[in-house]
């Protein structure tokens, strides 16, 4: 038998499991897949939190469902009744200032403080920035 040790329950290692899983069964491999995370929760920087009345999510990134590669995903995990959709569009980040609107080109909205970004292959160029 073959262990395979997966370090870290965050998206990465949870997802990571998840697919070793499926080809561990699809191909009835002897191998025992095993996760060790550190804290006592499982989700990295991924969580829920209720406060106030409102559910936030903190993290890097949220599901953003209007990708393609999302939907099948989400119905493969059985996730499709506990999505949560954004009617408003708009959405906001929590600071300790309160919440600031979430700009539709986020580069523009890290720019100032992270000034090495600038030039950062992955932002589009200044004139492209929609406010």
């Amino acid at each position: 038998m073959t262990t395979t040790v997966v370090i870290g329950g965050g998206i990465t290692g949870l997802s990571t499991l998840y697919y070793l899983q499926k080809e561990v069964r699809a191909h009835r491999l002897d191998t025992k897949l095993v996760l060790i995370e550190a804290s006592g929760t499982l989700g990295g920087k991924i969580r829920t939190v209720t406060e106030g009345g409102f559910t936030m999510e903190t993290g890097a990134d949220s599901i953003v469902a209007r990708k393609t590669n999302v939907a099948p995903w989400l119905e493969e995990l059985g996730l499709n009744d506990q999505v949560v959709y954004n009617a408003t569009g708009t959405s906001y980040i929590y600071t300790e200032e309160g919440l600031k609107k979430y700009p539709k080109a986020p580069c523009s909205a890290f720019l100032p403080v992270f000034n090495p970004w600038r030039r950062a292959s992955w932002c589009p160029p200044r004139e492209k920035w929609r406010r």
